[in-house]
């Protein structure tokens, strides 16, 4: 064999190894969302990634517990920012939407009760859809999954709005956690 056989054999096999890596977490759960005729299968929580990166482990990290319609990310970054949100730059996390692994696009922070606590969001784009994972936090300590879902959701009081079905585990990670997502519509704002 020659040098550039091996080196080609090598880039393949190492190829194939990233594609097979970058599937979703076996532990993953998947939901359907049916928007306007359309199935769309995702995962219900977003993921971290850590490691070594051709190899990295995924671990579940946040419900996804509001779902935008018919917006983009910017259309709520704008919403958001006037009415005291704030971005922030953090770990990226990611979120398995269909066949695709897709990396939050926008993260957003708002002051919460007092000087340690947090409203802390990631913002997920696919289609015409935003997925959102909001949460309370102190410091990086989880306190609220619902509260903070609710207090978003307050934000956008002027468009319709409901819950959908349980896509998540109730009891998850030891938080507070209806497992229903808040569905916006902003189809009515443009």
């Amino acid at each position: 064999m020659t040098r550039a056989t091996v080196l080609g054999f090598l880039t393949i096999l190492t190829l194939v190894l990233m594609v097979l890596f970058q599937s979703s977490p076996s532990s993953q759960q998947y939901a359907m969302l049916e928007v306007e005729g359309e199935s769309i299968v995702f995962s219900p929580y977003t993921v971290w990634r850590e490691g070594f990166p051709l190899f990295p482990k995924e671990r579940i990290t946040d419900p996804v517990n509001v779902i935008f319609l018919n917006t983009t990310i910017e259309d709520i970054e704008t919403i958001l920012y006037e009415n005291g949100w704030m971005p922030i730059v953090a770990s990226s996390q990611f979120l398995y939407i269909g066949h695709a692994r897709v990396k939050n696009g926008s993260q957003l922070i708002h002051p919460g009760k007092n000087e340690k606590q947090r409203y802390h969001v990631r913002l997920f784009s696919y289609k015409n859809l935003v997925f959102g994972a909001v949460h309370l936090e102190a410091g990086h300590a989880l306190i609220s999954w619902e509260e903070a879902e609710y207090f978003l959701a307050r934000t956008f009081t002027d468009v319709k709005q409901h819950k959908g079905k349980a896509i998540t585990k109730v009891a998850f990670r030891n938080t507070e956690n209806d497992g229903h997502a808040t569905f916006i519509n902003l189809a009515s704002t443009k």
